[in-house]
């Protein structure tokens, strides 16, 4: 490997680039300019990783004039893997998690799940429940899902009324994690509302594969979802795949053939393509609809190639001229 390469003169370019930062950042008589003091512990943070000064470390973790941000990642530089922590570092994190800086709670709630830091399980769940800033909910939740059980329920459904559409999808994929049976009916409820178009597509995934794991997702309302053109693709697409692992097989072929006939989403049109092509349900030819999609489109790619070559097996004549697909029968 070139010397120009190698990490130490990577790590050197990378201080240099703070320090011309800094530099132009911090004019005479500025010294105490936010963006500047940021500035200067971004560099000091990286040159104490880097050394492995761990006092270092734990002076820009505790300084109150330390950008949050530098804070919190000096927190987290502090707790580099899981194992039993000492009653210092347990007591710092417990600090840390009732912190006024929302980056340093949110740099707690990642350390603690990362770590695997169960004992202080309760404080992250106090902020599942009612921490303000939503990105330190969401690595809450993150921490506390491989332990998620029906004593979290009362957090994760204060988390479920959130207004902020990553808590709530977070929430979902703890709740997910649940038996049916453990979940009271007002829970259900509002997953299955947050499963309906009025809720932010994110939501609505995380919903939809929650109901999925609790065997309450209807065939049709899957279906429903995948035929939506109002949707965004990737919802639909998931849609369509959770439709193929249900129960039953009744409405599929002709939903994949009305989304081969009407799209004009590749993707889409491809998984619809691929369940045609792969699943031993189907009973009739779709040449027709394929044809279709190939004509309005001006795709040209592996996937296109595939569909004009089943034409071309069937008996149609295909070619990709002047970025227009040319098809007629032989």
């Amino acid at each position: 490997m070139s010397a120009w390469n190698s990490l130490p003169r990577r790590r050197f370019f990378r201080r240099l680039l703070l320090v011309l930062a800094l530099l132009w950042a911090t004019p005479p008589g500025a010294a105490s300019d936010p963006v500047a003091g940021w500035l200067r512990g971004e560099l000091e943070l990286q040159a104490a990783v880097d050394a492995g000064d761990t006092k270092e470390l734990e002076r820009l973790y505790s300084a109150p004039d330390s950008a949050g941000v530098v804070r919190g990642r000096a927190l987290v530089a502090l707790h580099p893997g899981a194992g039993a922590a000492s009653g210092a570092s347990r007591a710092r994190l417990l600090e840390a998690l009732r912190d006024p800086v929302p980056e340093v709670r949110a740099a707690a709630a990642r350390v603690v799940g990362e770590t695997r830091q169960r004992p202080l399980e309760r404080e992250v769940l106090r902020l599942v429940a009612e921490d303000p800033d939503p990105r330190t909910r969401v690595l809450a939740l993150q921490a506390v899902r491989p332990w998620t059980r029906q004593g979290h329920l009362y957090f994760l459904e204060e988390a479920l009324n959130s207004d902020w559409p990553s808590v709530q999808a977070e929430t979902l994929e703890n709740l997910a994690g649940l038996e049916f049976r453990e979940l009271p009916p007002e829970v259900t409820s509002r997953v299955e509302a947050l499963a309906a178009p009025e809720a932010p597509p994110g939501v609505r995934r995380r919903a939809l594969g929650a109901l999925r794991n609790w065997h309450r997702l209807p065939l049709p309302f899957a279906q429903g979802v995948a035929a939506d053109s109002a949707a965004p693709d990737a919802l639909r697409l998931y849609a369509l795949e959770l439709s193929g692992t249900l129960h039953g097989t009744e409405g599929r072929e002709q939903l994949l053939l009305d989304l081969l006939a009407a799209e004009t989403s590749l993707p889409l049109a491809w998984a619809a393509f691929q369940g045609l092509t792969t699943e031993t349900q189907v009973t009739v030819a779709f040449d027709e609809p394929l044809r279709r999609y190939l004509q309005r489109t001006a795709e040209h790619n592996t996937a296109t190639e595939a569909m004009a070559a089943h034409l071309g097996r069937a008996g149609y004549r295909v070619d990709y001229r002047s970025g227009a697909w040319q098809i007629s029968k032989r």
